[in-house]
C-alpha cells in the first residue's frame, strides 16, 4: 500500500512538473509570437514613416519588445539605442507635477494656495491656483500667444542664452488677459507649467533641475536624464530632424533652445531611464500611493475637437480616461508618447528624432500596438 501511494505521488508530481514546463513553454511561445508582430509591425512603420527612434512594451514589469531604429546622428553615422537622450518635450508634465505633489506631502504647499502666495505682484493672476495650474484649467494663454511672443521679443530680445527670472517671466504675462475664468473650462497651455516650475523653486531654494535630480531621478536611477539647459554640451545625444526621408536625405533641425520651456517641455530622457519612471510609479518611492491616484484623477474635460477628444480628461501632468494615463510630447526635431494601462501595468513608449512623422501618427503607432497586445 505504501509502495502504491508513492507510486502515485511520484506520477503526479511528474504530471505537475510536465504541466508546468508546458506551461512554461506555452507562454514563451506566446511571448515569442507577440515579439514577431510587434517587430513586423515596427519594421513597416519604418520603411512607411521612415520612423527614427526607440520603443518599448512592456507588462507588469516585464519587457514585451524594446527596439531602436534609425541614427541618432546621421552625419556621424551613429544609431539609435535605448540609452540616447532624446527631448522629451511635453512628458516633462508629468515630472513637474510629481515635484509638486511632493511638496504638497511635505506640507509646504496647498494646491488651492494662490499663485499670488508666490509671486505677491501677479495681479493678473488673482483666482488662480495650483490645482488650476496643474489641471490646465487656468484660463492663462498658451506660450505661441502673439501678445506674449511680442512681450518676450520686446523685453528679452531674440538671443536668449538663459532663462528669464521669476519676475521678468511673471511680468510678460501683466497686461493680457485670461481667455476664462479660473477653473470653468480646459485649455492647453504650457504657461500653467511654466509657472509650476518657478513654484517650484521659490519654495525648495533649488534649481528646477536640482530638485528633479534629488527628489525624482536620483532616487529612480534615471542617471541619463536632466533639464536641457546643457543639451549642446550632452554626449549619446539623439540629434533632431526636421524631415529624414532616406539615411543621405535629412534635415537637421535649426533649433536648440530647448531649455526655455523649463517645467514645461525641457527634459530629456532615455528609453531605459523613461522604463524605471513607469515602475517607480507603481511604487512609493517618490509618492504616497493616494497621492498618485490624485495625479491620475479626471479634473477637466477635455473638448471633443481638440487633439484628445476621445474621453480623456486632464489630471496633473497626465490625460486620464477610466483607467489608463497618457501623454504625447512634441518640439521641434523631437515626439514622444508615453500610455500606461494602470489595471494591467501596460506601457508603451516612443521616442522619435524625426518630427516629421507627426505626433498624431505616434498616437496611431501606440493604439496598433495595443491592440497587438491585447489581441484585438
Amino acid at each position: 500500500m505504501k509502495k502504491t501511494m508513492f507510486l502515485v505521488l511520484i506520477s503526479l508530481s511528474l504530471l505537475i512538473v510536465g504541466c508546468s514546463a508546458e506551461n512554461s513553454i506555452d507562454k514563451e511561445s506566446e511571448v515569442s509570437d507577440l515579439y514577431n508582430e510587434i517587430d513586423s509591425t515596427m519594421s513597416s512603420i519604418e520603411r512607411k514613416h521612415d520612423f527614427s527612434g526607440a520603443v518599448y512594451v512592456g507588462m507588469e514589469g516585464e519587457e514585451i519588445y524594446s527596439k531602436t531604429f534609425g541614427m541618432a546622428d546621421y552625419k556621424q553615422d551613429i544609431p539609435n539605442t535605448l540609452d540616447t537622450k532624446f527631448i522629451m518635450a511635453s512628458l516633462t508634465k508629468q515630472f513637474t507635477a510629481t515635484a509638486i505633489l511632493q511638496l504638497e506631502e511635505r506640507g509646504l504647499l496647498d494646491l488651492d494656495h494662490q499663485v499670488t502666495k508666490y509671486f505677491p505682484d501677479a495681479n493678473q493672476f488673482n483666482e488662480i491656483t495650483i490645482h488650476h495650474l496643474l489641471s490646465m484649467s487656468s484660463g492663462i494663454v498658451n506660450t505661441g500667444h502673439p501678445s506674449l511672443v511680442e512681450n518676450f521679443e520686446k523685453s528679452l530680445g531674440s538671443n536668449i542664452t538663459s532663462l528669464p527670472s521669476a519676475e521678468e517671466t511673471i511680468a510678460l504675462y501683466s497686461d493680457i488677459p485670461l481667455n476664462f475664468k479660473p477653473g470653468e473650462e480646459y485649455e492647453y497651455s504650457n504657461s500653467n507649467y511654466f509657472l509650476l516650475g518657478l513654484i517650484i523653486e521659490q519654495i525648495s531654494g533649488d534649481t528646477y533641475e536640482t530638485f528633479l535630480y534629488e527628489n525624482i531621478f536620483e532616487p529612480l536611477g534615471m542617471l541619463d536624464s536632466g533639464y536641457s539647459l546643457d543639451w549642446n554640451i550632452q554626449e549619446n545625444k539623439a540629434i533632431g530632424y526636421e524631415k529624414v526621408i532616406t539615411e543621405n536625405n535629412v534635415y537637421p533641425s535649426q533649433y536648440d533652445e530647448y531649455f526655455l520651456f523649463h517645467a514645461a517641455g525641457g527634459l530629456y530622457t532615455t528609453m531605459n531611464d523613461l522604463v524605471k519612471w513607469d515602475r517607480g510609479l507603481y511604487s512609493e518611492k517618490l509618492l504616497k500611493k493616494e497621492t498618485i491616484d490624485k495625479m491620475y484623477a479626471p479634473y477637466t474635460k477635455i473638448p471633443l475637437n481638440s487633439d484628445y477628444g476621445n474621453g480623456y480628461e486632464y489630471g496633473y501632468g497626465w490625460l486620464t480616461q477610466r483607467n489608463n494615463v497618457e501623454h504625447a510630447g512634441y518640439l521641434p526635431g523631437y515626439l514622444a508618447n508615453i500610455y500606461r494601462e494602470l489595471d494591467s501595468e501596460l506601457v508603451i513608449i516612443f521616442l522619435s528624432n524625426n518630427q516629421y512623422i507627426g505626433g498624431n501618427k505616434i498616437s496611431n503607432f501606440t493604439n496598433t500596438l495595443t491592440n497587438i497586445v491585447k489581441g484585438e
